[in-house]
């Protein structure tokens, strides 16, 4: 059966992406969906520092593209980032 394991991105989750890619890997999942919050519904109650911006978003994705060769990881990365511009249409994969 096909996996794909999905995370929303928050700032206070930054530190922990690497372990949520290795898990995706030790699990066996074809793809690791990172998610940007859309500042709508429940996200509304976030602390505004919670929401990075499209540049650390792009750097988050370089440091684990980096991570994934180092270690080996194998399923493919996406990042899927919202703002009131792109609306979600701004994917990065590797």
């Amino acid at each position: 059966m096909p996996l794909s394991l999905s995370a929303v991105v928050y700032r206070s989750t930054l530190h922990a992406l690497p372990f949520t890619y290795q898990i995706a890997d030790v699990i066996g999942a074809g793809k690791l969906k990172l998610i940007l919050p859309l500042r709508k519904g429940n996200a509304l109650d976030l602390e505004e520092n919670e929401f990075i911006s499209l540049e650390e978003a792009g750097q988050t994705f370089d440091r684990l593209t980096e991570a994934r060769a180092v270690h080996d990881w194998r399923p493919a990365l996406r990042m899927t980032t919202w703002t009131p511009d792109t609306e979600g249409h701004m994917i990065l994969v590797r």
